[in-house]
């Protein structure tokens, strides 16, 4: 049942499964540039969950296990055809703001 709710939504919305279809997509194109060394991407919230779940080859069912506030990092590093998170859920940036 809980996939199922993965291929539903919104009037006019995206489902999560059509999402990660369509940021495969984009990946593919990250990856096939031989010249790049970092990148980075900037999103939405639900769709950076479902991108980390993605690269990271977790069930999209488990999105929500990864938080997310605005302009939070992950960092993650490719190597052997693997995606590895080395920053989770940075916000050591916000600091300075909640200080003024």
């Amino acid at each position: 049942m809980a996939q199922r709710r993965m291929d539903v939504s919104i009037e006019n919305g995206e489902s999560p499964n059509a999402l990660m279809e369509r940021q495969q997509l984009a990946l593919d194109h990250m990856l096939a540039q031989a010249n790049e060394e970092n990148i980075l991407v900037c999103m939405h919230g639900r769709a950076l969950r479902i991108m980390l779940c993605l690269m990271t080859a977790i069930d999209a069912r488990y999105m929500d296990d990864f938080p997310h506030t605005n302009t939070a990092l992950y960092k993650l590093l490719y190597n052997n055809g693997q995606f590895e998170i080395i920053d989770h859920y940075n916000t050591d940036h916000l600091e300075a703001l909640m200080n003024e």
